[in-house]
């Protein structure tokens, strides 16, 4: 089983803790040809985008929630998602709240980072859509270590390295803690930073991620 893409990607960090949270490291591949728009790469992956799967049987997957659930259904070990069907549905919920309204506010502080040339009007918009997204993953939270239930979730899986790259911009534009005022985000946060699990690959995540905003830009 081959999982494409690089730890600075907080989707490809979401696979790889889901991989580990059920048993199985899953070690992070180069792109084949040389990068994800390369033709060797668009042949597993069409969508030209991190991540993607090789299964042990050669077939090929996209998309890093649908990854992480082929691997929760196909891999031994703790399942991730809950056996209850309104829990079940409150994880897919977390994973949608973070994949449609927090991650998507991400994108307009990356094409501001630069103070010289920043549109401060979408910097504002960009601020109070993400601080109101946290409102509302903060009211689907179980209030405990874990975003649902006593157990890693797909939940946790997602949210965790999302909330890394995020806490690596943010600072830029005056956000020192996304989490003020947050008390269910807060212990959720310090409870994923320090588990055996999530807590060493978000630092890979996190010195990578660091490191690729670092790099010089063409």
């Amino acid at each position: 089983m081959k999982l494409y893409g690089s730890p600075a990607s907080p989707y490809v960090v979401r696979v790889a803790i889901a991989a580990k949270a059920k048993g199985l490291d899953l070690p992070y591949s180069d792109a084949p040809g040389g990068g994800i728009k390369s033709l060797e790469y668009l042949a597993i992956n069409p969508l030209g985008k991190m991540p993607g799967l090789t299964d042990d049987n050669g077939r090929h997957l996209a998309e890093s929630s649908v990854i992480c659930e082929y691997l929760d259904e196909t891999v031994k070990g703790p399942a991730l998602l809950p056996s209850d069907p309104y829990d079940r549905a409150r994880v897919r919920l977390l994973c949608r709240l973070i994949d449609l309204y927090t991650m998507k506010e991400i994108g307009p502080f990356f094409r501001n980072m630069d103070p010289s040339k920043r549109n401060q009007a979408e910097v504002d918009a960009a601020k109070e859509a993400y601080m109101a997204s946290l409102k509302h993953i903060e009211h689907y939270l179980g209030g405990g270590d874990y975003a649902c239930g006593d157990q890693l979730s797909l939940a946790d899986c997602v949210l965790y390295p999302s909330f890394i790259t995020a806490g690596a911009v943010l600072p830029a534009f005056g956000i020192t803690n996304q989490f003020e005022g947050l008390p269910k985000l807060t212990r959720w946060w310090q409870a994923m930073s320090k588990h055996a699990v999530t807590g060493p690959l978000g630092k890979q995540h996190s010195e990578a991620f660091l490191a690729f905003m670092k790099a010089p830009r063409a």
